[in-house]
């Protein structure tokens, strides 16, 4: 398992991002959420705090899924 040592909140709070890095944290966010859909899984708590950072490898991912719910049809 990936140690991630901010999450997004924290970096914006701590002015560790550059526009570049927001660019490349949006794009992983929203890849990962159009996964999610593919998966008919919503997430139903996005926020900063529940997206985890590491600036050294700049790398986003989501976290927290404990309100998540698989969507059905119908």
């Amino acid at each position: 398992m990936d140690y991630f040592p901010y999450n997004l909140h924290q970096a914006v709070k701590k002015k560790m991002l550059n526009p570049t890095l927001t660019k490349l944290y949006m794009f992983q966010i929203l890849k990962g959420l159009n996964y999610l859909t593919t998966l008919s899984i919503a997430h139903r708590d996005i926020k900063p705090q529940n997206i985890l950072v590491d600036t050294s490898k700049n790398k986003a991912v989501i976290c927290d899924f404990g309100s998540a719910k698989q969507l059905v049809k119908g």
